[in-house]
């Protein structure tokens, strides 16, 4: 008998606790509140963009506007460190949800779905070592290029080399920073940089600017075509709507990504230019004034 009562008293505390945690998780969805989703994201180090900070830490522009829409989104988010080409590999074979600072093109559109309001544009530069002076696309005629594999740039200076019959020696690296010490390190003579990498890493390897600019790019999230069309459109609802707002975290993100450049975003060669047509102006105007 006693056993009897023992076993019904464990019956009912266990069914108490059974309705306890049915009722926690019904009122949990009266409230709204859903099972955070799981969103694998590729890390490559592409700073001030995309990197791991000296904390091992995620961080860059994306990654602190992507923490952002988590938050409000209820995303668990899993960053999975990857270089360049295979952050795109695992991207189109559904091993990542979500890929960032992707550049748009129709090619790549035919493999990767983008969302429509984009987070930031960038260009295509070419740096070069210090004793060398490039001033066009001829002048790097069979030099030893560096360009990061599996890259738009790479497709694109594969094809304008050719269309101008320009035969030179492609260096396929695995990160921008492998570009940069390959050029500081005589193992490629220039490397195809992107201007927000140029500005952030100037100093540190030294490189020489040239005028080459090209391919001015708009970039995004990406992710596995056919899938994940919730996260676009929610990415799109909040790149709206903090584009809108001058106060809001986008411009905060932005500003303090751009905080620590040792240059600014515009190549010297412009800002020269633009110098020398101050100059010229103001003499036009002191020999107008004579001329009177």
């Amino acid at each position: 008998m006693k056993r009897f009562r023992l076993l019904l008293t464990v019956a009912i505390v266990a069914g108490l606790a059974l309705l306890a945690v049915v009722a926690i998780q019904w009122r949990g969805g009266i409230d709204g509140q859903h099972p955070r989703q799981l969103v694998r994201v590729g890390l490559y180090e592409n700073a001030p963009k995309v990197y791991t900070d000296k904390k091992g830490r995620p961080a860059g522009l994306f990654v602190e506007l992507l923490d952002a829409m988590a938050a409000a989104e209820n995303w668990q988010l899993r960053y999975v460190p990857c270089e360049w080409a295979a952050c795109l590999e695992q991207l189109q074979q559904g091993q990542l949800d979500l890929m960032p600072d992707v550049a748009f093109s129709t090619e790549r559109a035919r493999q990767l779905d983008f969302h429509k309001v984009s987070v930031t544009n960038s260009w295509s530069q070419v740096y070069v070592q210090s004793d060398l002076s490039i001033q066009s696309l001829e002048d790097l005629a069979g030099m030893r290029v560096a360009i990061l594999q599996g890259s738009i740039q790479q497709s694109f200076l594969e094809r304008l080399m050719a269309g101008s019959q320009i035969a030179y020696q492609p260096v396929a690296v695995s990160t921008l920073d492998e570009g940069y010490r390959a050029v500081r390190d005589g193992q490629a003579d220039a490397v195809v940089t992107n201007s927000f990498f140029a500005a952030s890493n100037g100093l540190k390897y030294r490189l020489r600017e040239t005028p080459i600019v090209f391919l001015p790019s708009s970039l995004y999230f990406a992710t596995t075509q056919g899938r994940h069309a919730d996260l676009l459109a929610r990415i799109d609802a909040h790149l709206s709507d903090w584009r809108s707002d001058a106060s809001s975290i986008y411009f905060d993100a932005t500003r303090r990504s751009m905080a620590n450049l040792p240059e600014v975003l515009v190549p010297r060669w412009i800002q020269l230019s633009l110098v020398a047509l101050g100059v010229g102006l103001l003499l036009l105007s002191g020999i107008n004034l004579l001329l009177r």
